[in-house]
């Protein structure tokens, strides 16, 4: 009897480890990315943390346009000049989350709605002021949905960064907007002022659009 009960013994513990090793290997659930066409999960705030001020390397612009230039560039956030973020227009606010989310869902390109908490969150973070009263003002809110439209961004001129200047935490950009036609041709360029923070994540804090001098660098550092 005794050896009877040890057999069970043993086939019971057995069992339990190996329901244990089981258990650690089951798949975790995957977190389910942030939609604006369905359910929003987790908030889809950008992580993304650039350099601090002390790391930025003035020389290299084509790190500097995709870091700081191109979203604001290809939302429209640039294509004014503003002294603050109040000032924007709210379409190109909101086409600032669409040049994220299209980027993060390439198969997503136009057509449907953003949740305007995951909108203004995202926003929010990247500008000195909160543009949020500017964002629902706008013609795309939709307050019934409490959520903003997405049409799609336009295409044309590329935006490149040409100069670049560091006075403490205020990171000042040059840049200029090259025609599509030839991507020589300066169409007008503008100044970017940025501010860098510690733990180098950064905000925009004006913008200045002026005519084409006809001078455009091609990005090529001084």
């Amino acid at each position: 009897m005794d050896r009877i009960n040890l057999k069970i013994r043993s086939v019971l513990c057995a069992a339990l480890c190996c329901a244990a090793v089981l258990a650690g290997c089951a798949p975790q659930g995957e977190k389910q990315a942030a939609s604006s066409f369905g359910t929003v999960s987790a908030a889809a705030v950008d992580t993304a943390s650039p350099a601090a001020s002390g790391a930025v390397d003035l020389t290299d612009y084509d790190a500097l346009t995709d870091t700081y230039l191109h979203r604001p560039f290809y939302s429209g956030v640039t294509a004014q000049s503003w002294d603050t973020p109040r000032e924007i227009d709210g379409g190109a606010l909101i086409d600032f989350y669409g040049v994220y989310w299209t980027q993060e869902h390439p198969g997503e390109q136009s057509g449907g709605f953003f949740p305007a908490a995951e909108v203004e969150a995202y926003v929010r973070q990247f500008f000195t002021a909160d543009p949020t009263e500017t964002m629902r003002a706008h013609a795309r809110y939709d307050a019934q949905r409490d959520a903003y439209e997405f049409t799609g961004l336009g295409g044309g001129a590329s935006g490149r960064v040409v100069g670049a200047a560091l006075d403490g935490d205020m990171l000042t950009l040059d840049y200029a907007a090259f025609s599509a036609a030839d991507d020589t041709t300066v169409m007008w360029e503008g100044t970017l002022s940025i501010v860098l923070k510690e733990d180098g994540s950064f905000q925009y804090a004006s913008n200045i659009r002026s005519p084409s001098s006809g001078t455009g660098n091609q990005g090529a550092a001084a």
